[in-house]
Formats: C-alpha cells, structure tokens, sequence
C-alpha cells in the first residue's frame, strides 16, 4: 500500500490567531543537556484527568474535527488522518508572575500513541503549548519522523532536540521572563534567550491538541495527555471594572454633585478609583488606596452647561488597572436665570431715583434692559 506522509502542523492561537510552521522544512536541531532545574512554587493550575469527566471550568474544546473524551484518567484526542483540522483543548486563563529571576513552569505527560488504525496509521503530530492569545511557545512529537521539537512565536522555527518512538513521557517548560526551555522526557535544550512574553505578569492558557495528517479517511489516531500542572508564584491580577457610578443625571453648572462606584480585587489588594470626569479617557481625579469592594464617593462640580459621561477606573497597589467602567451619562444646564429689582419703593416726583437688582444664574456677564413702566427704559449697570 502506498502511504503518503503530511507533515504539516496548522496550529491555531487562541481566539482566531493563526500560523502555519512547517514540519517538514524550516526544521533546526539544537544542542541539549539531561538536567532541568526545578522550584518549589505554589500549584496555579492543575488536573490530572482522574474523574474522567470532562471539567468545563478548567477546559473547553478549541478544534473540533475529532474526538475529545475524558477516560482512563486522562484526556484522549481522536482523528482521522484525512481531516483538514485538528482536535484539542484550551485551559481556562491564569496569571503566572515572571521575571528574569523567577520562572514558572508547565508541565504535563504525553502519550503518543494509545491506538491506531491496525499498523498503517504511523503519522500524527500532538502539541503542549502556552499562549497568551498571541505570542505562544509549544513542544511536540512528530511521529514520523520521530522528533521532538518546540517552537516559539519569536522565532517561528521547529527547534528538533532528539528523537524517539512512541511511548509516554513527561514534558515541561521552565519560563523566565527573558528566556525559557524545554524538557521532553529528559532531553533538555539549553535556555532560549527569548523574551516570547512581554508581560511580568501574562495571563495564560493551556492549549493540548493533535493532528493526524494524512491523506486516508479510514485511518486514525488516539493519542492523550494528562498531569497537567502549573507551578510558580501567581501573577498579580488586576481588580475588576468598577461599577458603574451611581448619582444624578442632571444638573447646574456651579452646583456640586456626589457620585459613587465600587470594585473588587480577586488578590484581595488594596485599590483606588481613578475618575473621569469628562469623558476624554483620562482620569482628571485619584482616590487614595483603599480596601478591596470598598465604596468611593466624591463630589464634583462642572463650570461649563454641556453633555458629560462619567467614568471610573480602579487600579490595585501594584499598579495594575481593570480599565474603566461603564459610563454615567450627566447633562448639565446653566442655573435657570433669576432677576430681583431691588428698591426703593417710594420716591418724590422729580426726584432722581437710583435703584439696584440682584442677578443669580444664567451665564455671566449679564446686560441690564431697565423698564420703568412709564414708557422708559435704559440699559446699563444696575441703577
């Protein structure tokens, strides 16, 4: 039987990104050493599969032209050879805290081949990786040839760091914020200086997917992946959009009015309220810091009758910000103008009479138009 071998790995970031690396061409080995540090940190994602169900709060299926399933304690990923697409999982999104002196790592086990369709299904590709959307580093197995090999979005090249058959084994990425390698079952590359994230604190996600690659509809493959684990020190979140402000939609000009907002930090730190008073996206006034959920409210005043929106944004003691809230709409009117003639009230006839008005409202300066009554008037200062 004649067999046609695809090696090629269309690999979709996440939310409609793509790039297509070649398996074929384009591919570098690299030097490799048998030792990879490690830390201790705190777990920031993990699932070892052991429920086979599938959890829809830590993962949800990014390709569909396959099979997903949750079983053997692990997940396993099905695809005929001839599908255009690919099949795989996403992570729910996590913030890991990087620097140049301190990492984080990801790792998970892989396993080739669980089955196949009789010995005539030999090709297929399976793929760890992180992205943040856009930038992304992933490890691989092709398994023919049989290579392993990761890339990054930097340098967009296959880097191969050794070979081997089908079997399980462990893989895992050790991230520091200005290089990072790879471990693929005890094959370690030397440390890439690539700085793939430009966040220190880049929210993250977990993609596990497979492609068959071949041209007959009547082979498979099965492959999974399990003990998926995240380590290092959590990256700061930022606090969530603050409320929209509550207060008056009306007023005048001159007048002060109080305005109110809240929000939350899910790392429970302290923040405070930026506010916008004028709609230009810019924050004209600061809070001081205050108590996660807290309530601010401040009083505000507009000199100019126009349409405004109000806006707030919060920004933790990190200084990380949530962007701004929903937006108040305020529209402000001159005071209504209000005129009172003063006296006197009696007077002799002949005799000049001077009198004074009290003007309030309006849009300053005022123009006097004097009515007497008598068919006179006069304009001027208020006498």
């Amino acid at each position: 039987m004649n067999r046609k071998i695809i090696g090629i790995l269309i690999c979709i970031i996440f939310i409609g990104t793509s790039f297509i690396p070649s398996i074929s061409g384009n591919n570098k080995e690299v030097r490799t050493n048998k030792t990879i540090s490690s830390q201790n940190y705190d777990i920031i994602f993990k699932d070892d599969f052991n429920d086979n169900t599938k959890d829809y709060t830590k993962w949800s299926e990014i390709y569909t032209n396959g099979i997903w399933e949750e079983k053997n304690g692990r997940t396993e990923l099905q695809e005929n050879e001839n599908l255009p697409g690919y099949e795989g999982i996403i992570s729910k999104e996590f913030r890991v805290s990087i620097s140049p002196t301190q990492s984080a790592s990801f790792s998970c086990d892989m396993i080739s081949d669980i089955a196949h369709y009789e010995n005539w299904q030999w090709v297929g590709i399976i793929c760890f990786k992180i992205t943040d959307g856009e930038d992304f580093i992933y490890i691989g197995y092709n398994r023919n040839p049989d290579y392993l090999f990761y890339r990054d979005s930097i340098d967009d090249e296959n880097m191969i760091i050794g070979y081997r058959n089908d079997g399980i084994w462990t893989n895992e990425i050790t991230l520091y914020s200005n290089r990072y390698k790879v471990n693929m079952g005890g094959v370690t590359s030397d440390f890439v200086n690539n700085e793939v994230f430009s966040s220190r604190d880049p929210a993250l996600r977990v993609i596990l997917y497979m492609s068959a690659g071949g041209e007959y509809s009547n082979f498979w493959l099965r492959v999974g992946f399990d003990n998926v684990l995240v380590t290092g020190q959590p990256g700061n979140n930022p606090p969530n959009k603050p409320s929209k402000p509550s207060g008056p939609t009306s007023g005048y000009t001159g007048f002060s009015y109080t305005f109110s907002t809240s929000a939350t930090d899910p790392d429970d730190d302290q923040i405070r309220y930026g506010w916008d008073w004028n709609g230009d996206n810019s924050v004209d006034e600061w809070s001081e810091l205050n108590s996660s959920g807290s309530i601010d409210s401040r009083q505000h005043s507009w000199s100019v009758a126009d349409t405004y929106r109000v806006r707030v944004i919060s920004e933790d003691e990190h200084g990380a910000n949530s962007g701004f809230s929903l937006s108040l709409t305020v529209t402000i009117e001159n005071e209504p103008l209000v005129v009172d003639a003063d006296g006197p009230y009696h007077g002799n006839i002949m005799e000049d009479i001077e009198f004074d008005s009290t003007v309030t409202g309006g849009v300053p300066p005022y123009e006097y138009l004097w009515d007497y009554g008598d068919g006179n008037t006069s304009s001027g200062d208020p006498h």
